[in-house]
């Protein structure tokens, strides 16, 4: 008698537009031959994205006044 194990674990971090989420999904259980368990975590990082593009833009906006010589710090 032989007895056979595989066990073969797959991550994926992808960015994906909601309208397409399905037929994504639909492409890659098809990639498997065998699929036991599937689990998906959605995480929008939509308002991280914007923060983040928000803070660089004012620290570019700061930068570019302070070398015109139009900013003052104020004192505390």
């Amino acid at each position: 008698m032989r007895v056979t194990v595989v066990n073969i674990n797959a991550d994926m971090t992808v960015k994906i537009p909601p309208a397409n989420l399905e037929s994504f999904m639909l492409q890659v259980s098809r990639m498997g031959i065998f699929i036991n368990n599937s689990h998906m975590d959605i995480t929008d990082k939509s308002l991280d994205y914007l923060s983040t593009q928000l803070k660089l833009k004012n620290q570019k906006e700061l930068a570019d006044r302070q070398k015109k010589g139009n900013y003052r710090c104020k004192k505390s």
